[in-house]
């Protein structure tokens, strides 16, 4: 029952747009779209039709990833959610039953408060019992000569000995380098490309991060998802979750990792396959000043790398998860998203409709109402002469733009926490 439960759910996307397009030929065109669309994603359209297929439905949430590099993101990730499901129940008239689903979650208890915020409905949950996966893993330590010695044969030979290590370690197998910075993975598949060539070997490298254009990303991805031979991406945070990569052979993290949840993260691409463990092997490159006594100098990046191993291996310790209580940003998107959907509305209805979602529990009418006394400023919103608020000119530029029906990036929120302080 819970496969076909399940099958529907996936399915319901595509069932969503075939009733999209039914919809357009109809006469009322622009109250579906708007009514549809201000629930701010494609996934959220294919449930709400799905609702009305079904008395009930499962609705599978998302893979609640324990991750520190992208507090905002993840908390922000975490109340978008909910604002949708909210806004779902109560235009579909019912309660879906909700499902989370975790391969790496540690921390039971806050998972499960999170997933029945909201609702009445006592969470359950369910571990497996299957017995854990082997781990192999590699620590290699690289010394580098101090200072400005780029010409020096001694940094020479320390970077052949460090990009000979990581060529060895991943040319024959399907293999993500994970590094600290951009340029860092453009430089390391530089010099993996360098020694392919100087060895006559074919070029398995690639390189994986925001900056790069979708066509050069989905290249990399489907080397290492779809390729039948080797191959090998040098990524930043991109890939650490959320893309699903296939079986692979092992990962090589250059550096510590930035946290334990994040070598758990990257640890968990690899050992997929039946009768396999999962292997990471680590590259610490250290400084060294000669210069410098013993005690201070200190392989800091083994040093770290060796504590996040023991944290999580020894004691199954990975840092816990907090949810954004006061989602300003998005208390901005979602005002102008029912704003969009209703046209015009009076303050209070506007007030009412929005705060009533769990997401926004901890934040107050009268904060809400400094939001909008700021949003009439900069033209975000304007008041009628029957004292009802509809979206203004620069609010129009906004909600019209397709990037606002995704989560807002932190610097480019127009809304800010100064705005609601007396």
């Amino acid at each position: 029952m819970m496969k076909k439960v399940t099958r529907l759910v996936l399915l319901s996307p595509f069932l969503g747009w075939i009733l999209f397009f039914i919809f357009m030929s109809l006469h009322q065109v622009n109250d579906f779209f708007y009514r549809f669309f201000s629930l701010n994603s494609f996934v959220v359209l294919g449930s709400v039709v799905f609702l009305f297929f079904a008395a009930t439905i499962a609705v599978i949430l998302f893979q609640k990833h324990e991750k520190t590099n992208f507090w905002y993101l993840l908390s922000l990730l975490s109340n978008v959610i909910h604002c949708q499901l909210g806004r779902i129940e109560k235009l579909a008239s019912c309660r879906p039953c909700r499902i989370g689903l975790s391969a790496t979650l540690s921390d039971y208890k806050g998972a499960a408060a999170w997933l029945g915020s909201g609702s009445t409905v006592p969470v359950k949950v369910i571990s497996s019992t299957a017995a854990g996966r082997k781990i192999r893993l590699l620590v290699q330590s690289f010394p580098f000569p101090s200072g400005d010695e780029s010409g020096d044969e001694l940094h020479r030979q320390a970077w052949r000995s460090y990009l000979n290590f990581i060529y060895r370690s991943t040319s024959s197998k399907k293999a993500i380098i994970f590094v600290n910075s951009r340029s860092e993975a453009e430089l390391t598949v530089l010099g993996l490309r360098h020694l392919a060539a100087k060895r006559q070997e074919r070029d398995i490298f690639h390189v994986h991060h925001g900056s790069l254009s979708a066509t050069l990303r989905n290249e990399a991805e489907t080397a290492l998802k779809a390729g039948s031979g080797p191959a090998v991406t040098a990524a930043t945070l991109t890939l650490e979750l959320g893309i699903d990569l296939g079986e692979l052979d092992r990962v090589v993290q250059l550096g510590a990792p930035q946290s334990a949840s994040s070598f758990v993260q990257r640890l968990g691409r690899t050992g997929r396959r039946k009768g396999r463990g999962s292997e990471m092997v680590f590259a610490c490159a250290e400084v060294e000043d000669q210069m410098v006594p013993p005690p201070v100098r200190m392989p800091w990046n083994l040093l770290r790398t060796i504590a996040v191993i023991e944290l999580y291996l020894g004691e199954r310790w990975v840092e816990p998860i907090e949810v954004r209580k006061l989602p300003f940003g998005l208390l901005y998107q979602q005002t102008l998203s029912v704003l969009k959907s209703k046209g015009e509305a009076r303050a209070s209805d506007l007030a009412k409709e929005v705060l009533s979602l769990p997401v926004f529990s901890h934040i107050t009418t009268e904060q809400f109402r400094s939001m909008l006394q700021y949003l009439l400023q900069l033209d975000h919103i304007q008041k009628t002469d029957e004292e009802t608020l509809l979206i203004g000119l620069a609010g129009e530029k906004v909600v019209n733009n397709f990037r606002f029906y995704a989560c807002f990036r932190k610097r480019k929120s127009i809304w800010h926490t100064t705005a609601v302080r007396k």
